[in-house]
């Protein structure tokens, strides 16, 4: 009893519970069943709604609880529509059936994304990475000034070595005059490449924690970043078969789990659905009896008013015409 008291709350008829407990065994297994279908439903979208919260704002237990509730919140309150429904015409219930599938195509791909973000944190965060990289490196200001210094360490090693030669050749003939001027150019070259060598080496250590800080601030905003995210998890789905296998299979699940509510609703109703539909009859021919009723006095008193008037014109007229026959 229990577990029936908890379907008719999950559906919104806990208010009805004592006639749903003393309705025919049919009716409360429907109820039961369509309430266990829902309860799927509602149980993905909160572990959506979570894995959202906590993959693109970081969220904490609150904040994914938070967020979890109200999108299930949101899918109970659809599938309650469908269900509570008291449709009988199977056009109408298809039409019904149709908007709530292709909903269900629009929350399947939402609740894919946060479900594959979760799945696939690190291979997310993998390409995200790549991707703020990237982004850093084309719009880092300094590197052209790394680019010329590796220029200018080239062109003074180059320096450096035809000067080596040249001493090399000269000390052949013997240590003379020319063989110490080349000596002293060439220990000035060997300096003036070491300083180069260290600028370079400052300037590209300066560079790497640029791209690292640029880096860890574009991720940060990219994980904030739905779009972004999204097609970080698309591009992992379709970057070769077996991934798109896995994410299509995954797609197509959680798109039936959610149907599930929708498909299980049929134009045969139960005793229960039978009795509302039948208080809902009554009610309507009872307003449109009051209606009628009301229309009729309405009418009523409107022809007694006139006949009213009538008959006090004539007395007036009556009175006029004796006061002129005793004069």
């Amino acid at each position: 009893m229990n577990g029936l008291k908890f379907a008719a709350l999950l559906l919104g008829e806990i208010n009805h519970y004592e006639v749903i407990a003393k309705s025919d065994l049919d009716s409360r297994r429907t109820i039961v069943q369509k309430a266990g279908l829902m309860s799927i439903s509602i149980v993905l979208a909160i572990f959506t709604g979570a894995c959202f919260a906590h993959e693109l704002f970081g969220s904490g237990i609150l904040g994914m609880t938070i967020s979890g509730l109200t999108l299930g919140w949101f899918v109970m309150m659809i599938d309650r529509s469908i269900l509570s429904s008291l449709e009988t015409d199977p056009e109408v219930l298809k039409g019904i059936k149709n908007r709530r599938i292709a909903l269900s195509i629009l929350l399947g791909l939402l609740s894919s994304l946060g479900v594959d973000m979760w799945l696939y944190h690190n291979d997310v965060q993998s390409s995200l990475e790549t991707k703020a990289q990237e982004m850093t490196l084309s719009q880092e200001a300094h590197f052209d000034n790394a680019q010329m210094l590796m220029a200018d360490v080239a062109s003074k090693k180059l320096e450096k070595e035809k000067l080596e030669m040249a001493f090399n050749l000269e000390m052949i003939s013997g240590v003379g005059p020319r063989a110490k001027q080349k000596k002293e150019l060439l220990v000035k070259a060997d300096a003036d490449l070491k300083a180069a060598e260290a600028l370079l080496l400052q300037a590209t250590a300066d560079q790497e924690l640029a791209v690292r800080n640029g880096t860890a601030q574009k991720l940060k905003e990219l994980n904030g970043s739905l779009m972004y995210k999204s097609a970080a998890v698309i591009d992992l789905a379709f970057s070769s078969l077996k991934t798109f296998l896995v994410w299509m299979v995954l797609l197509v699940v959680i798109i039936m789990i959610d149907l599930l509510p929708a498909l299980s609703k049929s134009t045969v109703l139960t005793g229960y659905e039978n009795r509302i539909l039948r208080e809902r009859n009554i009610a309507a021919m009872k307003s449109e009896l009051a209606r009628k009723t009301m229309e009729a006095i309405a009418e009523r008193n409107s022809n007694l008013a006139e006949i009213t008037s009538r008959l006090n014109s004539a007395k007036d007229l009556a009175s006029h015409s004796g006061q002129i026959s005793l004069n």
